[in-house]
């Protein structure tokens, strides 16, 4: 006869775990409970505790019949086994293995490539130390420490690389579908084509297009993307979405007012060592790496120290976008004295040098920009400037690489979204583009459609106001609104002093309500 012995309520008892055994009832009770060697110690505990109860129960009642005792006994001990298992699966922390409670493969993933401090939070739990091959269920956080990384590998092939000082939390896990939110630090996500991906921070959206991308938050209030392969869709808000493709970056201000820029990536940032990491691991597994093939980027122990002087007291930044069949580049110099010329550098392979290849160089300090017509379709350019001077040491540009598409390739549409909403102190407006980056600035246009009788704006009334910006989203406050009007706005693309393109159309009604008198 099997007995345990156990500490129910500061006493120890023995307990027959057999007195039910034959008995169908009892059967079907026990069979709703793990088994012993899966429950954890304090459920089992509670269980043999209260059956315990029933049999000292039982043992004392006197002319009943055994039967009627056994039927009083089952019925006692289905609710004791019912609050056992209640208690085992609500248990803070306790986390079935797969023989308990087998798991559906497309909604797991699986940590690997563990280097240093990495923690999980599983739902509704706290957070604990991570090991190589825990399974990762929706909502799971995931973080690691100073000088850590790791891989969130889903089931049908995508991954997710946290490098270090990073934190995510995986959403949804679906059989075709997963949604990550990046919190802080540096993601990279290696998607697999056919699967819809998307990550999300804040009211930004990221939808991958089988590729692979790079998403960091360490400057403070930025979100920067970079496209490594293929092409990123971005939706800021309900704004529509901005396509970022391969070898373009784009960074998205999180502060208060709301600003984003697009431009292809410098060679420097892909330089990166976190970045690099991330692409060579690609490399080994046999992915794309995208622009990285097409741009000799040696690593940080191959890279040679002091390859130019930079202390020349000035310095240059460089901007470049593709469109149709040439290359704009924009320039800005800070310079604490003279120098003699401005040289245009361009290499197909390595970063560009001087003098081997310049294209153009110019005397006038004034000049800040240049079209390059001379580019060919499907290939990779990477341009430079650099600033001479015959009494100090030359100084360099950032290095912009621009992957220049097939010229039958249909272009993206150029659009304008805006999008507004009616503040206490005014109208909130934002804007955003797509399908360009070449454009010098906004004209945003407001008419009066509904006005109360001898209004000083009547029906009709129109304003405008014009905006000097290349960013990809804009915010502006309309403050000169008054109560019981209805107006209309629209955002027209300035290119080359006209517009090209409008925005839709919104409207907002402003109530007689909405201020206090």
């Amino acid at each position: 006869m099997s007995k345990k012995t156990v500490r129910y309520k500061r006493r120890r008892f023995v307990i027959r775990e057999d007195f039910d055994v034959g008995n169908p009832t009892a059967k079907s009770i026990r069979s709703m409970a793990p088994p012993d060697s899966e429950m954890e110690s304090e459920a089992r505990i509670r269980m043999m505790g209260h059956l315990y109860a029933v049999q000292r129960k039982n043992s004392r009642r006197k002319g009943v019949a055994p039967a009627l005792v056994m039927r009083y006994a089952l019925a006692a001990a289905s609710t004791a086994v019912i609050i056992a298992v209640l208690s085992f699966f609500v248990a803070p922390g306790v986390i079935w293995n797969k023989q308990s409670k087998p798991e559906k493969k497309g909604n797991l993933a699986n940590l690997e490539n563990l280097q240093g401090d990495v923690e999980i939070k599983p739902p509704g739990s706290g957070w604990k130390e991570a090991a190589a091959g825990m399974r990762i269920r929706p909502g799971t956080r995931v973080r690691t420490g100073e000088g850590s990384s790791a891989s969130v590998k889903f089931h049908e092939g995508s991954k997710m690389r946290m490098t270090d000082g990073s934190e995510a939390v995986i959403r949804e896990i679906g059989q075709e579908s997963i949604l990550a939110r990046h919190i802080r630090g540096g993601t990279y996500h290696r998607v697999n084509k056919g699967t819809h991906y998307k990550v999300i921070n804040q009211e930004i959206e990221l939808r991958a297009l089988g590729t692979a991308f790079n998403v960091d938050t360490r400057t403070r209030d930025n979100l920067e993307i970079i496209t490594v392969e293929s092409a990123v869709e971005v939706r800021i808000g309900d704004h529509n979405p901005i396509r970022v493709t391969e070898g373009e970056v784009m960074v998205v201000s999180m502060a208060q007012d709301m600003k984003a820029a697009k431009q292809s990536v410098s060679r420097e940032r892909l330089e990166d060592e976190r970045l690099q990491a991330n692409v060579q691991q690609d490399a080994q597994e046999g992915y794309n790496t995208g622009i990285y093939e097409q741009v000799d980027v040696p690593s940080s122990s191959d890279r040679a120290s002091g390859e130019e002087p930079t202390d020349s007291g000035g310095s240059v930044s460089l901007e470049g976008s593709v469109s149709e069949r040439s290359v704009s580049l924009n320039w800005n110099i800070v310079w604490d004295g003279l120098f003699d010329e401005v040289v245009l550098l361009r290499s197909e392979s390595a970063r560009p040098v001087f003098p081997d290849d310049r294209i153009a160089s110019y005397q006038d300090a004034s000049i800040s920009r240049a079209t390059d017509e001379s580019v060919q379709e499907r290939k990779t350019y990477q341009y430079r400037v650099a600033l001479m001077s015959s009494s100090a040491p030359a100084a360099y540009s950032n290095t912009v690489i621009i992957n220049v598409p097939a010229f039958d390739q249909e272009p993206e549409p150029v659009s304008v979204s805006l999008v507004s909403m009616l503040y206490a102190n005014g109208v909130n407006l934002e804007w955003s583009v797509s399908g360009t980056t070449r454009y010098q600035g906004f004209v945003l246009e407001r008419v009066v459609v509904k006005a109360p009788e001898n209004s000083p704006t009547p029906v009709g009334s129109k304003t405008a106001n014009r905006f000097q910006t290349s960013s990809l989203l804009t915010t502006y406050l309309d403050s000169g609104i008054s109560r019981g009007h209805v107006y209309s706005y629209r955002v027209g693309l300035v290119v080359e002093g006209a517009v090209m393109v409008y925005s839709n159309k919104s409207e907002v009604e402003v109530p007689w309500s909405h201020f206090k008198p």
